[in-house]
């Protein structure tokens, strides 16, 4: 799977499960910018641009798992770093 660029003219939910029946939509890096308008460059538009994943349903679940375990072991890797270096 690849993480691939998006934008929207909504602010994107990070997870979502709601707008296909066979994919969940997972993103990051929702940046907020705005554009002028194609029409009138003076009316500035809101838009979000941000990285995307689709995940079969099916398996997301085995995704959420994985990255609640790469969270922990990210947890766990900075409280030895502290502990052997004094947290500098």
């Amino acid at each position: 799977m690849t993480w691939y660029k998006s934008s929207s003219m909504t602010k994107p939910k990070t997870i979502d499960d709601t707008i296909s029946k066979k994919w969940v939509y997972v993103r990051r890096n929702i940046v907020e910018y705005e554009q002028g308008n194609e029409f009138n460059s003076d009316i500035k538009e809101k838009f979000y641009s941000f990285e995307e994943i689709k995940i079969p349903k099916d398996v997301y679940s085995i995704f959420e798992f994985e990255k609640s375990n790469s969270d922990r072991l990210n947890d766990i890797e900075e409280t030895i770093v502290e502990m052997l270096y004094g947290g500098e």
